[in-house]
Parts: structure tokens; sequence; C-alpha cells
């Protein structure tokens, strides 16, 4: 059984995240945020209203160009990760100044 979760977070200019390999959609609700994939030379920009379908599990970095806020939706089998287990890595520790 598969079922969608989903994350909200707010991201300060200049963090960054990487995207768990569940995630499979970002969603700019305020901000702008840069999404770059490993492999992938393209450059993604999301202003708000904006959302980026993620195929495959690709190394994803999502970077605030501003003050942010995101929706992540996370495809899970049977249960719902738990926050930690969807991020790889917490935001604070990939602060950019």
């Amino acid at each position: 059984m598969t079922r969608s979760d989903t994350t909200s977070m707010q991201l300060a200019k200049t963090m960054m995240i990487r995207l768990a390999d569940t995630t499979r959609e970002v969603r700019c609700d305020a901000g702008s945020l840069w999404i770059t994939l490993d492999g992938d030379p393209r450059d993604i920009v999301l202003e708000p209203g904006q959302h980026f379908l993620r195929e495959g599990s690709a190394g994803t970095i999502v970077y605030a160009l501003e003050p942010s806020r995101l929706t992540l939706h996370h495809a899970t089998a049977g249960r719902c990760a738990s926050p930690a287990q969807r991020l790889a890595l917490p935001p604070r520790a990939l602060a950019m100044e």
C-alpha cells in the first residue's frame, strides 16, 4: 500500500536541504527556491505557487534564494515516515553564509 505524506517547512535565505528518496514533489508556498538534481544539467527555480515533480531518486538539493516556505510530498509504503526519515540532513546543518 502506498500513500502520500506531506511536510511543510520554512528555510531562511541561503539554507538548503537534501531531499529523501521518498520525496516526490516540492511546492513553493512563499519565497524562491533553487533545485538541483545529481547528474541533471537543469537548474529549476520555483516561485510561489509553482511545484516540481521529481522522477526517480537522484540526489536532490533545495536551496532558498530568499526566506521561503515549502511543502514536500512524500510517497511512503504503509506507515508514514517520520520527519527525520524524510529529510536526509537537517536544514540547520546546511546553512551557507
